[in-house]
């Protein structure tokens, strides 16, 4: 059974290890990321993701 996993503040000193541990277990699926909008990476690119549009509900 695999896990599925978020992580919030991704792009955090502690979001960004969590991230890549998250990757690497097999047992876990990194399935989001939350980045706040004052972090300073808005419109990039988390652990190798695009970036979304939160509203555009299609891609769901």
């Amino acid at each position: 059974m695999v896990i599925r996993v978020a992580v919030a503040r991704a792009t955090g000193k502690l979001g960004s290890i969590v991230g890549d541990l998250v990757a690497d277990d097999p047992e876990l699926e990194l399935t989001g990321a939350v980045v706040s909008s004052g972090g300073g990476h808005e419109g990039e690119s988390i652990m190798g993701w695009p970036r979304s549009d939160p509203t555009d509900w299609t891609a769901y």
